[in-house]
């Protein structure tokens, strides 16, 4: 899945938060099946940490079909180390140079 600058990837906000170690994120993801592929799905959203099940949740209440979506576990895993941090604050596509 091929993104360009300012595309929306996700319909959620991801504000910048500290972490634990002091770094700054603003987004984590994971990767999970559906009958159609394979999507991936945030963890911080809103500036919280969400598990699994809340995470999953709110991307079913934002609309699944707005998530990126792939082939394979392994296409999907490949583009979350690629992209975990090209994502703005708004959820749109923002490659680091």
């Amino acid at each position: 899945m091929k993104y360009k600058q300012g595309d929306q990837i996700f319909p959620t906000l991801h504000p910048f938060m500290e972490n634990d170690d002091r770094s700054v994120s603003n987004v984590r993801m994971g990767s999970y099946t559906f009958s159609e592929g394979v999507r991936v799905i945030p963890h911080m959203v809103d500036g919280q940490n969400l598990g699994t099940v809340q995470a999953l949740q709110r991307a079913e209440r934002e609309g699944i079909d707005k998530y990126p979506l792939f082939k394979s576990v392994r296409e999907a895993e490949d583009w979350i180390r690629m992209n975990h941090q090209n994502v703005d604050a708004k959820g749109r596509y923002s490659p680091k140079r």
